[in-house]
């Protein structure tokens, strides 16, 4: 990715960061707290400034589900699931310091199964290998941000995000629902 690229990923993740809180300004705030400024982040690595409005939608979409998911106790859930399907080096790597290792669609797809993936496709539009490639691209960055002292502790994530203004409310209908299929 090119500076230009970065430049502009960073300036649609400002954007989307603002429009994933409900906050229709186009002043960036502070009203999404920590949440707002991981996904701000993430959707300017992941989307690099894409003008594809289908894909900023279903991106937006399922970072919110994995925040949720996250902030709702999960991240060890999620770590455990996939680092038992055979991506323990990958995860090991998102959560430590250094270069991130990349996993593909099919890896995920395989570690979470359709029955996960489902849910997520009716709220996104995309079918269950779409959602499993756009978590592909989504979930290093995110449980990245999520570990920045390379440890993995939901209730310092629940502490740190439960009066966040982070507005999840969108998504809560399937996070419950998604959390029984981890482990």
């Amino acid at each position: 990715m090119g500076l230009l690229d970065n430049i502009t990923g960073k300036l649609a993740g400002n954007v989307l960061k603002n429009v994933l809180k409900g906050n229709s300004k186009k002043e960036d705030s502070n009203d999404g707290g920590i949440l707002g400024s991981i996904a701000g982040s993430v959707l300017g690595n992941v989307l690099g400034g894409s003008k594809d409005d289908n894909k900023n939608d279903s991106t937006s979409a399922i970072i919110k589900i994995v925040m949720g998911l996250i902030t709702s106790g999960g991240l060890s859930k999620i770590v455990n699931t996939l680092s038992s399907s055979g991506l323990s080096k990958q995860v090991a790597s998102w959560i430590g310091k250094g270069k991130k290792l990349p996993v593909s669609g099919d890896q995920i797809f395989n570690a979470l199964g359709a029955d996960f993936l489902k849910p997520i496709a009716s709220k996104t539009g995309l079918d269950t290998k779409g959602v499993a490639s756009s978590l592909a691209t989504v979930l290093p960055d995110i449980i990245d941000k999520f570990t920045p002292d390379g440890k993995v502790d939901d209730d310092v994530i629940k502490e740190k995000t439960k009066d966040d203004g982070f507005d999840l409310s969108d998504v809560g209908d399937i996070i419950g629902g998604l959390s029984k299929f981890l482990k």
